[in-house]
């Protein structure tokens, strides 16, 4: 299970002024782990931060969505929502811990 301070991305680097977690990494052929630990907005995981590391990801054709987060911004979530499902991988949602407000919308993505 991964350390809620650590900081890794499909493409990775550690930045201390980018607080926010959340984490991909492509699994096995087609497949790939999407862990969102955070807030959505600002002060944590943003559409634009998450959109490009799930675009860096390649073709895949499965995500394992896991989720523990309590929510945050509507726009920025909806923009999440959407790039899941626009992404047109089948996807499997794991609600690790909790999954509030905005954080249920991304999981119905599933």
């Amino acid at each position: 299970m991964p350390e809620l301070n650590d900081s890794i991305s499909a493409t990775p680097k550690a930045s201390m002024k980018n607080k926010s977690w959340f984490r991909m990494q492509a699994g096995g052929p087609g497949d790939a782990d999407i862990y969102i630990y955070d807030e959505i907005g600002f002060w944590g995981v943003t559409a634009k931060q998450f959109v490009s590391e799930l675009n860096a990801l390649g073709d895949i054709t499965h995500i394992n969505l896991h989720i523990n987060s309590p929510g945050g911004d509507v726009f920025e979530g909806i923009a999440i929502f959407n790039a899941l499902k626009n992404q047109g991988a089948t996807i499997t949602v794991y609600v690790d811990g909790v999954a509030a407000s905005m954080a249920s919308v991304i999981a119905m993505a599933g």
